[in-house]
C-alpha cells in the first residue's frame, strides 16, 4: 500500500510542509529515525569502458552538479532521481547532502541511454571511488531520503524505487516529516 502512494505522499508533504510554517528542519540534536532498513547496500561495479572522469566544481541543487570534464565545465543531472528544486521544501537539505558527498572530489560519470536533458545537462550516474569500491551517488541520495526515484524506464529504476520505498518506510530525509 505504501509503495504505490509514496509519490503522492511526497507531493503532499512538500505542499503542506511549505505552506504550514516557516520553521526550519528539525535540529540535528533531535533523535534520528531508525535507518537500518534503508542502509542495505548492494555491490557496485563500474562499467570499464564507459566511464568518464570529472572533478566536481560545485553542487547546483540536490540532483545537479557542475564538473570539469576534459578541461570543460559541464552541468550534470544525476540520472534516475529527482530532488526538490531550489524553491521547494527540503531543497537545501538535499543540496547539502549532495555537497557533503561530492564537493571538490573526482567522480566517475556513466551515461545512460540519453546523453543530455532538455536543459543541455549531461545525464549521468555519478560514482565515488573509495577503498571499499565505488559508491553510486544517485543511490545515496535516494537512500538518504533526499531524492525520489524517477520512473522513466532507466536501467536503475527498480533499484532506485526499492531504495525510495525503504527510506520512506524508515522515515528518513524528506520522509521524516
Amino acid at each position: 500500500m505504501k509503495t504505490g502512494l509514496a509519490p503522492f505522499i511526497a507531493a503532499a508533504v512538500f505542499v503542506t510542509a511549505c505552506t504550514g510554517s516557516d520553521d526550519p528542519a528539525p535540529a540535528a540534536s533531535e533523535p534520528a529515525a531508525d535507518t537500518s532498513e534503508a542502509t542495505t547496500t548492494t555491490a557496485v561495479t563500474l562499467p570499464p569502458d564507459e566511464t568518464e572522469r570529472a572533478v566536481v566544481e560545485s553542487v547546483l541543487d540536490g540532483d545537479s552538479l557542475r564538473v570539469t570534464l576534459d578541461g570543460v565545465s559541464e552541468d550534470v543531472r544525476l540520472l534516475g532521481i529527482n530532488a526538490p528544486e531550489q524553491d521547494e521544501c527540503f531543497a537545501e537539505e538535499a543540496r547539502s547532502t549532495l555537497t557533503g558527498l561530492v564537493a571538490g572530489v573526482e567522480v566517475a560519470l556513466v551515461a545512460g541511454e540519453e546523453d543530455r536533458d532538455p536543459n543541455d545537462r549531461l545525464l549521468r550516474y555519478v560514482y565515488l571511488e573509495g577503498e571499499d569500491g565505488p559508491t553510486l551517488v544517485n543511490d545515496e541520495m535516494v537512500r538518504a531520503g533526499q531524492a525520489v526515484a524517477v520512473q522513466n524506464g532507466h536501467e536503475m529504476q527498480a533499484e532506485f524505487k526499492d531504495l525510495e520505498n525503504r527510506s520512506y518506510a524508515s522515515g528518513i530525509g524528506m520522509w521524516a516529516t
